[in-house]
Formats: structure tokens, C-alpha cells, sequence
């Protein structure tokens, strides 16, 4: 057991708060990542701002301890895509992954997409006019309590209701005739499902399509570069909750003892903190201490603000 001397210097260990930007391998679960970083940088609290597929790739914000409080603004945040919608088969979970239900040979489909180019960039072009969709029969929505996924696989097909949604972006990148494939960049809001938009871009031409690849490219302010970590490598980078959400305003203290009083979760007084104070009411911000370390997260309200996470 731990020495009481080894006991009072571990409480003054500061306890991590931030986040990763993970680059997901595809044929990985989402929950691989945050199990290899629980590991490396020793600690339970380790969450995801949503999951990708397994077949999919990129972008995976993971957040580190007290910062996990902050993921809705995540799941709910633009995000953008490169996805590959292959003609000729469809599944049904509407990517590579799933069982075959409809299928046409490569020639056939080759065929088909050269005939009808036109009628196809149309109608993946026309999607910024969505809005809502009907998420996958195989997802990790919920059914009363049980994933619709899990009634899928022990054969009860119960089809979720429509969910809204927004495509603002939706443009080609490249049409590949001969590989039956096109292209495309996307960038919608939270909760948007990409291998609907397969299953329903089929069901409109008439023609078996699936999602072929998918890889995330961003989540809100921040993009997959060189620079994100990979779940093998050992060096995992923590940037500050700032830097994860840098369009909050951020007020300062500069005493130990607001400090102290902070870290206990104890108000203190607007006037005592500097910088520019939110007008708006219910506006986040943090507060941070001299040395930059950002110490809570508050919300602006009629009566001055409300902590909603002390962060150290």
C-alpha cells in the first residue's frame, strides 16, 4: 500500500483535463482508441464525442478526464466526410460491412453509371435540400433501452423514425466510371448518417449502391492533418479545453486565493475577473489563472454566471 508521504504527493498531482485528436484506422472499433489511451496516460476517465463505424476512418476527438463534460458540444458539431459511394451492391447495414441484399455484376453497374452520370452527381448535389433522414436499421440509436443494431441481428427489423438532419455541403471529387465509384465531400450536422445517404441514393436510381470508405476529415474548428495521434503510437498529445473550443471567451484571475476559492467550487465575484465578460446569457466560458491553466467552465446568467464543471 501507498506510504502517507507517497499518498499527500500524488494529491497534488494535477489531474488531466483536455483532449485528444485521434486518427481512427478503418476495420478498428471506436472503442479501441480510447482503451489504448486509458492505458498510456493512466486514467479511467476517457471519453469519446462520437463513435465512428468500424469500416470507417479519421477524426475522433477523445476527451481526457473533467473535460469529458464538454462532449455535447461535439456530438452536435459540423462535421465533415470523404466518402466513396460504390454502384453495383447494396447491404444491410449500406456499407462493405454488411450481408449482401441486392447485387448486379461490376459490367452492369459500369453500364449504368456511365448511362445515368448525370441523374447521379443531380441527386447527390441536391442533398443540401435534406432535412431529415431515416438512420440505419443497424445503429446505435436506442429502442426502448435496446440498440436497434441488437433487435437487427436477432432478426426483429424495426425501422427508427426520422431524425432531423442538415448536408451543407455536398459536392463531387471525383467519378470513377470504371471502379463504378463516386467521390464526394460532405459536411453536415451532428447526427447525420452517411450510409443512409448510400441506401437512399440507390433507392432513387433504381440501383444497388453501399458506402465503400468513409473517413471523418473534421469535428467543429479542428481537422485530421499529420499531427493527429494514431492509436499505435505512444506519444498521445493533450491539447488544453481552450484549444478544443477556442471561440468561448476565457476570463483570468491573478491571486492564489480566488484560485483556491475557484477550485472549490466557490463563486467569485464578476468584477474580480479580467477580461471581456459575456453579455449574453447562457454563454459559456472559462476561467483561467495567471499561468493560462483554465480552471472551470461557467455560463453566463441573469445573476452574474454558474459554474458548470470545475475543471482542476
Amino acid at each position: 500500500m501507498p506510504s502517507p508521504n507517497q499518498k499527500q504527493k500524488e494529491a497534488f498531482i494535477p489531474a488531466l483535463c483536455g483532449a485528444v485528436l485521434t486518427n481512427k484506422p478503418p476495420s478498428m472499433s471506436s472503442t479501441v482508441p480510447v482503451s489504448i489511451l486509458r492505458r498510456q496516460l493512466k486514467i479511467k476517465k476517457i471519453g469519446h464525442t462520437g463513435i465512428l463505424d468500424r469500416a470507417a476512418s479519421g477524426l475522433m476527438i477523445l476527451l481526457v478526464g473533467r473535460a469529458t463534460g464538454l462532449s455535447q458540444f461535439f456530438l452536435e458539431a459540423e462535421k465533415s466526410y470523404e466518402a466513396d459511394f460504390y454502384f453495383g451492391k447494396s447491404t444491410d447495414t449500406h456499407d462493405r460491412e454488411g450481408q449482401v441484399t441486392s447485387e448486379i455484376s461490376i459490367e452492369k453497374a459500369i453500364r449504368f453509371l456511365k448511362k445515368n452520370k448525370t441523374k447521379a452527381i443531380e441527386n447527390i448535389e441536391d442533398w443540401v435540400n435534406l432535412n431529415e433522414q431515416y438512420p440505419p436499421v443497424y445503429s446505435a440509436l436506442k429502442h426502448h433501452g435496446k440498440r436497434f443494431s441488437d433487435y437487427a441481428r436477432s432478426g426483429e427489423i424495426i425501422q427508427p423514425a426520422p431524425r432531423a438532419m442538415k448536408i451543407y455541403e455536398s459536392n463531387i471529387v471525383e467519378y470513377v466510371a470504371e471502379q463504378s465509384c463516386i467521390k464526394v465531400f460532405l459536411r453536415v450536422s451532428g447526427g447525420t448518417y452517411v450510409r443512409s445517404l448510400a441506401r437512399d441514393l440507390g433507392e432513387s436510381l433504381g440501383v444497388p449502391v453501399h458506402l465503400g470508405a468513409l473517413s471523418r476529415t473534421s469535428v467543429g474548428p479542428h481537422k485530421l492533418d499529420s499531427n493527429s495521434w494514431q492509436a499505435d503510437d505512444t506519444n498521445a498529445s493533450l491539447i488544453s479545453v481552450q484549444k478544443l473550443l477556442p471561440s468561448w471567451p476565457c476570463l483570468s484571475i491573478n491571486s492564489a486565493e480566488l484560485k483556491a476559492k475557484i477550485m472549490r467550487g466557490a463563486f467569485v465575484p464578476l468584477k474580480l475577473l479580467r477580461g471581456e465578460i459575456p453579455k449574453q446569457l447562457y454563454q459559456n466560458f472559462f476561467i483561467e489563472d495567471k499561468e493560462h491553466k483554465v480552471l472551470a467552465w461557467a455560463v453566463r446568467t441573469s445573476d452574474g454566471y454558474h459554474y458548470r464543471r470545475v475543471l482542476v
